[in-house]
């Protein structure tokens, strides 16, 4: 089975890596991740459901968008909040948080202020562990 991946990263990229090259480390990484599963990925332009957004029949979301994007909270506040909203509507579906930062100053705080706990987002703390959760894997097959 192969399992639709989204992966949504920001229009900076990250230190030293172009959006595109943050897009390769991800594929790499899931591909990865995933096994014994094959991924068909695509890239997400935002968490909103759509054309470039999260697209129907996607199973796994990697968000990696934010950070300390100056003059943009707007933006990080609404795609946490669509996210969050997107996670709770797709419970067999994965969100992987790419960024500790995100996580903590966007998805949670959403999740708090909507009371809301989602086993079906985690954070990758990339320390080199598999972030993806044996049941997703399981429900995969």
């Amino acid at each position: 089975m192969k399992i639709k991946t989204a992966i949504i990263v920001d229009f900076m990229g990250s230190g030293e890596l172009t959006d595109r090259d943050e897009i390769a480390e991800h594929k790499r990484n899931y591909t990865k991740f995933l096994k014994p599963h094959k991924a068909e990925f695509y890239r997400a332009y935002s968490p909103y459901p759509g054309e470039h957004g999260i697209r129907d029949g996607t199973d796994l979301v990697i968000y990696d968008f934010g950070g300390m994007l100056p003059g943009c909270s707007d933006l990080l506040e609404s795609n946490a909040r669509e996210l969050v909203r997107w996670a709770a509507e797709h419970p067999s579906c994965l969100v992987v948080v790419a960024s500790k930062f995100t996580y903590q100053s966007q998805i949670e705080v959403e999740m708090r202020e909507r009371d809301l706990v989602l086993p079906n987002i985690v954070l990758d703390m990339c320390s080199g562990g598999n972030p993806v959760p044996s049941w997703f894997l399981e429900k995969s097959k």
